[in-house]
């Protein structure tokens, strides 16, 4: 099926930083380019010292990866076979499915309700084939969030033979004290994995860098099995700068939660159904399929590009990213313009 392209003025689909890399990231990532006929340290050193550092994390226990597609698709294929079965959330990020398919294995997708995951039925449904839980928090697509308090019981409750993939993406975007990035369940020799991005608040997608954080044996695990320059240098020393920018990082951060209120808040008062979101986006539910269809065409017309979810079997949602001011003010324009009353 031949894709159609167009041109787009403002992107707002793919979850992306408003802003683009920190200007230090794309200082070093210009500086690191006179080296790029060098391969990159195999171990990632200085990547994974910047993490630990950042995070008082065990250095040793810290995989770097092409985004987390990489890593989780390295964690089912060195910890799951044929016939496993790995949990997922029914609206949860779409390459947790994958991943368990191309294995072999059996995705058992839980029913949300009104777009929010349920602990108790993830915990009912496992049985001695399950191998891992997948979890994203904030979630993708939906914006549910789930507290610390929530999923600390979950994990108490959970079967020792089950391994816990904890998928922190947004976690910069948070600002809920009762909110956990999930490294402090990741023990020793536990079983819990955190999977983290430079591809949200970092502004760094296109270089594709994440990493993994778990016990020895899973950390070494992915190790052995990854790729010896599974990432660039470049990107590496762009990562090493971007996580250190506290300032670009509170700025994205500020600025992607007042613009996610104001525009709950506007979809609400025009009669759509936002979702609360934590993540750097919001999910929409719209009073038709008809409707969340003639709503991307007339975005698209004003060179709008938003996220359906038919994809995801909601036929009557869309998800927007938080966008720069202008971007935003853009797409309020468009939404006002849009003729709610004709197309239910």
């Amino acid at each position: 099926m031949a894709l159609t392209l167009f041109r787009v003025k403002y992107r707002l689909c793919y979850n992306e930083n408003a802003f683009g890399p920190s200007p230090k990231a794309i200082a070093a990532a210009e500086a690191s380019l006179k080296d790029s006929h060098r391969y990159p340290d195999m171990v990632y050193g200085d990547l994974r010292q910047a993490v630990a550092d950042k995070y008082n994390l065990d250095v040793n226990r810290i995989v770097v990866g092409v985004g987390s597609d990489e890593l989780i698709a390295l964690l089912v294929s060195g910890f799951v076979k044929e016939g496993d079965e790995v949990i997922i959330s029914q609206y949860a990020f779409s390459r947790y499915e994958l991943a368990a398919r191309l294995v072999g294995a059996k995705p058992v997708m839980i029913p949300e309700n009104d777009l929010k995951m349920d602990l108790q039925a993830m915990l009912k449904a496992v049985t001695s084939r399950t191998r891992i839980v997948f979890m994203a928090n904030p979630n993708n697509p939906t914006g549910d969030c789930l507290s610390r308090n929530d999923l600390h019981n979950f994990l108490r409750d959970l079967p020792e033979h089950v391994m816990f993939v904890y998928d922190a993406a947004y976690a910069d975007f948070m600002d809920d004290p009762d909110y956990s990035d999930g490294f402090e369940w990741v023990a020793e020799e536990g079983r819990v994995v955190v999977l983290r991005t430079f591809s949200k608040i970092h502004g760094l997608a296109g270089m594709r860098i994440g990493y993994g954080y778990g016990s020895h044996m899973i950390a070494n695990t992915m190790n052995l099995m990854r790729l010896p320059f599974n990432a660039s240098r470049v990107g590496m020393d762009a990562a090493v700068a971007a996580l250190n920018d506290d300032a670009f990082i509170e700025k994205s951060r500020t600025h992607t939660i007042i613009w996610r209120e104001k525009l709950f808040l506007k979809l609400q008062s025009l009669g759509a159904k936002p979702y609360p979101s934590k993540g750097n986006f919001m999910m929409t539910r719209f009073a038709s399929p008809a409707q969340s269809v003639a709503m991307f065409n007339h975005l698209k017309a004003n060179s709008i590009l938003i996220r359906p979810m038919a994809g995801y079997g909601l036929i009557d949602c869309l998800r927007f990213t938080i966008g720069q001011e202008h971007e935003m003010l853009a797409l309020f324009a468009a939404l006002k313009s849009f003729d709610w009353k004709n197309t239910k």
